[in-house]
């Protein structure tokens, strides 16, 4: 059969592109399915080989900077292959933002001025499909790519978790600590280490109101990094607490 017309790039993420085309015309045996060839390898089309049963195919596990061509062959009920042709693409994934950026890191206290988490707030990365011979097609932003974050004492004891973008908290249950640091990483970029986040709190003064909500306490412990911090303390909600 003649070969799909219109293959394009229609949407992509961090790792991953749709493709979609046009189904050819003209052709004596109706089309039953697709055959993308793939080169390099990607992850869902081990063998540069994989079979679409409609005109969208998703790749995954694509590697930011590297440059795909992919190839689309329609195949017929009648099993004909011979003298059918591909439609072409080329495209390679880059990161558009080049930097990860931590926003704020927020350290929580109780009532009782103790520390009971630091919540960290960053910007997704975002990543666009440049298209050979075609307009970049941007990527949805990295907003719901799993982010990998490490919380570092002063005494060299890393705490990792993973979350979606864009916050995430670590519980403190020491209070032994006398500072920390914060990086997050994804996506193969990761950001400036957020370092100098002190938990000496001698220069925390809060002016307790009646109703007892959360208050923003003037406190400073930025050393070296691009971003803001400051202290929150938690005093609840009640007008007793």
């Amino acid at each position: 059969p003649p070969p799909p017309t219109g293959v394009s790039v229609a949407s992509c993420t961090g790792d991953s592109v749709t493709l979609v085309w046009e189904e050819p015309t003209d052709t004596d045996s109706p089309v039953t399915s697709y055959e993308l060839f793939a080169s390099p390898t990607v992850e869902n089309c081990p063998l540069n080989s994989c079979s679409a049963p409609s005109t969208q195919y998703s790749l995954t596990g694509l590697d930011r900077g590297r440059q795909y061509a992919i190839a689309v062959r329609a195949d017929a009920c009648d099993g004909t292959l011979e003298g059918s042709v591909t439609s072409t693409l080329g495209f390679t994934l880059d990161v558009v933002s080049a930097s990860l950026i931590i926003e704020n890191a927020v350290l929580v206290y109780d009532s009782e001025n103790v520390l009971k988490s630091i919540d960290v707030t960053w910007s997704p990365l975002d990543v666009a499909a440049d298209v050979i011979g075609s307009s970049p097609v941007e990527c949805q932003a990295m907003d719901q790519y799993t982010y990998t974050l490490t919380l570092t004492s002063d005494t060299g004891t890393p705490t990792n978790k993973t979350a979606q973008c864009c916050s995430a908290s670590f519980t403190i249950s020491t209070d032994s600590v006398s500072s920390y640091s914060v990086q997050v990483s994804g996506a193969g970029v990761s950001s400036p280490v957020m370092a100098g986040i002190s938990t000496t709190n001698d220069q925390l003064s809060v002016q307790v109101e009646s109703t007892c909500t959360s208050t923003i306490a003037n406190c400073s412990f930025l050393s070296g990094f691009t971003g803001s911090a400051y202290c929150r303390v938690d005093y609840g909600t009640s007008p007793d607490s």
